[in-house]
């Protein structure tokens, strides 16, 4: 992953692991969340996309195969996460 993409943007997608934390929660355990924290969740991905835009490419900034290892290991780290909670 490192090789694909900077640091600063994997840290990003590792800090967006508390929506994938959050999801994970409400979906297998039950957990409920506020409308204020969906919102914060929501509003810290929609920021997540927009840096990760390139305008004068139109396009994003990095190939599509270094998004998805960087979701596997976002994934996989929320997983732990809320095994380790419960």
């Amino acid at each position: 992953v490192y090789m694909l993409a900077d640091p600063g943007t994997i840290f990003l997608f590792k800090a967006g692991s508390t929506m994938i934390v959050a999801t994970i929660q409400c979906l297998c355990v039950g957990k409920k969340f506020s409308m204020e924290q969906w919102k914060a969740m929501f509003l810290q991905g929609v920021g997540m996309i927009i840096v990760q835009y390139n305008p004068c490419k139109s396009s994003s900034r990095y190939e599509p195969k270094a998004y998805f290892l960087m979701v596997l290991s976002t994934v996989l780290t929320g997983l732990c996460a809320v095994r380790n909670e419960y």
